[in-house]
């Protein structure tokens, strides 16, 4: 057995998803505009039909992410929302696929949406082919985004999941 790790010789699917799961955490540890705070109560998401209650919500320059325990370990969870800049007035919409070329959606009036938890494989993200859009509103700048009940997609395609989402930035 070869103990030496060569990133070439990974087939495209096993790339694209170390790709993903880079971008994903790189998103959920960049400098945050405030601490994590606790979450809104009535903050929640969905995730192949487990509801979360978020421990935080918090933003960074262009996503607000809400978790629920350690997202990388079985019983945690997060969902996070990717815009090109980070909402200032309230409007719909249109969810789009995870961008490869940078995390972010490549239009203001789009979100990429992301999530991890009880399923193995992940994390999921939002489709363009869903054909949905989520909510935004904006209250004296915070953000409240829902988003319905759509399927999600790991980054290779080989799996997906149900997902939706009612988030309040605090």
């Amino acid at each position: 057995m070869n103990k030496n790790f060569s990133f070439s010789r990974l087939t495209l699917p096993k790339k694209l998803m170390i790709v993903a799961l880079a971008s994903l955490s790189l998103v959920s540890c960049l400098t945050t505009t405030d601490d994590p705070k606790p979450a809104t109560t009535n903050s929640s998401w969905t995730f192949n039909g487990t509801k979360y209650t978020p421990d935080s919500v918090r933003r960074n320059d262009y996503a607000l992410l809400a978790t629920y325990g350690n997202p990388f370990y079985v019983g945690g969870g997060e969902i996070n929302f990717v815009f090109k800049t980070y909402p200032k007035a309230s409007g719909t919409y249109k969810m789009v696929g995870f961008n490869i070329n940078g995390g972010q959606p490549a239009n203001d009036n789009e979100v990429t949406v992301g999530a991890t938890g009880n399923v193995s494989g992940g994390p999921f993200y939002s489709s363009s082919s869903a054909n949905a859009n989520a909510t935004v509103t904006v209250t004296n700048g915070k953000v409240h985004i829902v988003v319905p009940s759509v399927w999600a997609s790991n980054i290779d395609k080989t799996d997906s999941v149900k997902i939706s989402a009612d988030v309040i930035e605090p």
